[in-house]
């Protein structure tokens, strides 16, 4: 029992100590060199900032983060976010912090994007999103930029982003914007992951197939979309593809051709077969179908060798209708056979709707 009570008595001051540690490894706005301590503290007395690593509650609109490096210990400011306000350019003050990695300016009177972002030269992402932009002039990026957030914003055109050295990671979103066409400077842009939702695309440029590190793209509840160009071949990195609520009919040809692909979503775009191809998937982990017009899988499919996830519910098959030897158990005992939902979707899910509908089915237009 002495023993016992040495050992948890040496294990709660560990555990102590090395909590004091870690409380005492957080940075501090006294840690910061002067002039990003000037110009941090100029921001919390105007916008009344307070530090995210010990917020409290669940207010994050106006809230900073200060960083230590892996190398060299070096103490930065990593996040400044102010979001909500009337602001429309960027305070003077933000343009002290030289290490700035993220920038938060939701729901503000932006009209474009802010001006001199090439001068943060480790900046990663900046994020945009609910500001009155209608149109964003061609706008220089620094290298560093991996990220461009313009969601539920009114833009009317693709942006036209530069970076002299674009071979770095790069995701664009656009969710819910009134942007109608890709045009052909995509292929510049070198996009690695690109997100538009719920808008209203009736063109998209050959040169799209030009961004052959695209690994993740999204389109969705777009009833005027109903072919995307064949170039799209050409993204042999492509992973994850979610093709939405779109008149596509069929599974279009370039996607066998993605070889790397891990999740294929095609939720209600009227797509009546599922081809032979499918078999060369081999990566293939999550397929989502639902609300289609299938009335079988193909064999193929179900010989995937590690297929995890098949959501076919709202179409009109039957597990009867699968063929024979559908799902043969894997190559060894212990693999665990995949998961296949058919039958009716349930009330998260989406309905079965006659082509004629597809308009009347598609949330926005």
């Amino acid at each position: 029992m002495n023993k016992l009570l040495m050992f948890l008595c040496m294990s709660m001051t560990i555990w102590s100590c090395s909590t004091s540690s870690q409380k005492n490894d957080i940075p501090t706005i006294d840690d910061l060199n002067q002039t990003d301590k000037k110009a941090l503290l100029a921001l919390m007395e105007k916008y009344k900032l307070t530090n995210g690593r010990v917020r409290k509650g669940r207010d994050y609109s106006k809230e900073y983060y200060i960083e230590k490096g892996l190398i060299g210990g070096e103490i930065y400011l990593e996040m400044i976010t102010i979001t909500d306000t009337d602001i429309s350019s960027l305070p003077k003050e933000i343009y002290a912090f030289k290490n700035l990695r993220r920038l938060y300016l939701e729901n503000n009177q932006f009209t474009d994007m802010p001006e001199g972002l090439s001068r943060f030269k480790h900046l990663r992402s900046v994020h945009m999103s609910g500001n009155p932009i209608k149109k964003i002039n061609n706008t220089l990026l620094p290298n560093s930029m991996m990220g461009v957030f313009l969601s539920e914003t009114p833009l009317e055109s693709f942006p036209h982003f530069t970076r002299k050295d674009n071979s770095g990671y790069f995701q664009l979103v656009l969710r819910d914007t009134k942007v109608d066409s890709i045009p052909d400077f995509v292929g510049e842009m070198n996009i690695a992951s690109l997100w538009m939702q719920r808008c209203p695309i009736t063109y998209i440029s050959p040169n799209l197939g030009q961004c052959v590190n695209m690994n993740d793209m999204k389109f969705e509840a777009n009833p005027f979309l109903k072919e995307f160009p064949e170039t799209l071949a050409n993204m042999k990195k492509m992973e994850h593809i979610e093709f939405n609520w779109l008149p596509l009919r069929k599974i279009p040809d370039f996607v066998w051709e993605w070889k790397e692909l891990d999740a294929l979503h095609l939720k209600g775009c009227l797509i009546q077969e599922i081809p032979p191809q499918i078999g060369e998937l081999k990566k293939l982990r999550y397929l989502r179908v639902p609300g289609n017009k299938l009335s079988t899988l193909p064999a193929e499919l179900g010989e995937l060798p590690i297929i995890d996830y098949i959501g076919a519910e709202g179409n009109p098959l039957h597990p009867r209708s699968l063929p024979k030897g559908f799902f043969p158990d894997r190559q060894k005992p212990t693999d665990s056979l995949p998961s296949l939902y058919v039958g009716a979707p349930d009330r998260y899910d989406i309905f079965s709707v006659p082509e004629e509908q597809v308009r009347k089915a598609y949330r926005v237009l």
